[in-house]
């Protein structure tokens, strides 16, 4: 029983050696010997399935052949120009999906420097406006300090998202409405927006992008206090939820660095805030 697996397994590989699947390329004639001369055994047709040898047969006139067994115990040659060894097929099959693989990481690329992943610091000059500040509308001139998250690493999906978180001081108008000129406090904001592509060139991008925002504002403002009474501090804690729609652009300067500028508007409830951003990015 061992004894008949050995030969058995020894059979096998001999024959992996010397004969592999083939394909028959385009209809062809068997010869009975590797001459075109020779009488024809059959013909086969195209995509044609055969045992093929690895050994290709120089030509007794010309050309070159492959030995194929046609029926159980019968052989004959074909022209190696017209059959390919289906090892061969997948090797190049497979060479093939790796370059197109290739082709189209590189076309996304191009689409879209977001699917680097980069991360910054940048300064935004904004103007920051409440409609209900003790019943008034009130405005006033914001500078923050941002920091950025970019890229593709968020979803499973791989989609590139635009993240800023940024702190900026209170805005100025809570001093001016404080009747004792007191203020002081903070403003958080924040965005997660979706770039898309108006014009890419190489290492420029442009895109207009939309998303959602938050602001938080947390401080304390002097309130006066009537005849008689001393002055009281009023605590001051908003939040604002939102949109934004903007317009930017990115320029790779190097193999690790980028500068981006953005311009948006946001809506959040109660509050109108424009803003214009510059944020220095590292690839990582």
């Amino acid at each position: 029983m061992i004894k008949n697996i050995f030969f058995v397994l020894v059979f096998l590989f001999f024959k992996s050696i010397y004969a592999a699947p083939a394909q028959v390329l385009t209809e062809t004639a068997v010869y009975k010997t590797n001459n075109f001369d020779s009488d024809i055994i059959i013909y086969l047709p195209a995509n044609k399935k055969v045992q093929a040898s690895k050994k290709i047969y120089k030509g007794k006139s010309f050309g070159s052949f492959r030995k194929i067994k046609v029926h159980k115990n019968k052989y004959g040659f074909v022209s190696d120009v017209d059959i390919k060894l289906l090892t061969f097929l997948k090797i190049q099959k497979k060479r093939l999906k790796k370059r197109l693989k290739q082709l189209k990481t590189e076309q996304l690329y191009r689409q879209y420097l977001y699917l680097n992943t980069y991360v910054g610091l940048g300064l935004s000059f904004n103007r920051f406006t409440e409609k209900n500040v003790d019943k008034q509308k009130k405005s006033a001139p914001l500078t923050a300090i941002s920091f950025q998250l970019m890229g593709p690493w968020i979803f499973p999906t791989k989609i590139p998202l635009n993240i800023s978180f940024s702190y900026a001081k209170m805005p100025s108008y809570y001093k001016k409405i404080s009747n004792t000129k007191y203020a002081s406090g903070y403003v958080l904001f924040g965005d997660i927006s979706y770039p898309m592509i108006l014009s890419s060139f190489n290492s420029l991008l442009v895109y207009y992008s939309a998303g959602v925002s938050f602001r938080f504002i947390k401080g304390q403002r002097g309130v006066k206090g009537s005849s008689g009474t001393t002055d009281s501090i009023k605590n001051i804690s908003k939040y604002y939820f939102g949109g934004l729609l903007g317009i930017g652009s990115l320029f790779e300067f190097s193999q690790n660095m980028a500068v981006k500028i953005d311009a948006s508007y946001n809506y959040n409830g109660g509050v109108f805030f424009e803003g214009l951003q510059t944020t220095l990015l590292f690839k990582y």
